[in-house]
């Protein structure tokens, strides 16, 4: 499994963005760049490809404000099957933190698991089960870099099975839409 995160690119007027996408892009945009785009409610897309893919990720879904365009993007890796302590998941969630770390700045991470003092699971409780229930707290690490957020989260699926999903968000945008 080839884990690599698609480097950001930035345009003149707009900070970093991921997939061979830009910030502010309309859906009209997105589309012409070979996005085959899914609407799954207002604003909100989904698809199986990018410009530019992550070998990892299985789909995307986008936010797309009709009056500033793309304002948020969301990888979700494939299932991480039949990983009931969790090796695979973590060690794929830190190689993603990893990459991420070189192109922005971690402003916070937490990552718990059974090992983790004062963390304790029922004896034979999976990682998975145990990330679900609660008492492995969560992992979970947000970057920071100009006006985008980046975040990666492991999530359980079932006690056996997890999945990662990495956001981008460009939060200067996404100010104007509370507004």
């Amino acid at each position: 499994m080839l884990l690599s995160i698609i480097p950001l690119q930035a345009t003149a007027r707009q900070p970093l963005a991921p997939f061979g996408l830009s910030w502010g892009m309309s859906q009209k945009q997105i589309e012409s760049a070979g996005v085959n785009l899914e609407k799954v409610e207002e604003g909100i897309f989904s698809a199986k490809s990018m410009p530019q893919n992550m070998e990892w990720a299985d789909s995307y879904a986008l936010m797309i404000d009709p009056a500033l365009g793309l304002v948020r993007v969301i990888a979700y890796s494939t299932d991480i099957l039949n990983d009931a302590q969790g090796q695979m998941g973590r060690r794929v969630y830190f190689k993603l933190k990893s990459e991420l770390q070189k192109q922005m700045v971690l402003i916070y991470s937490e990552e718990k698991d059974a090992g983790t003092p004062g963390i304790t699971p029922p004896p034979g409780q999976p990682f998975y089960a145990c990330l679900e229930a609660g008492p492995c707290g969560t992992w979970y690490s947000n970057f920071v870099k100009e006006d985008v957020n980046a975040q990666i989260i492991l999530e359980a699926l079932d006690s056996n099975a997890g999945f990662i999903s990495v956001i981008y968000e460009n939060s200067g945008l996404v100010r104007k839409i509370q507004k």
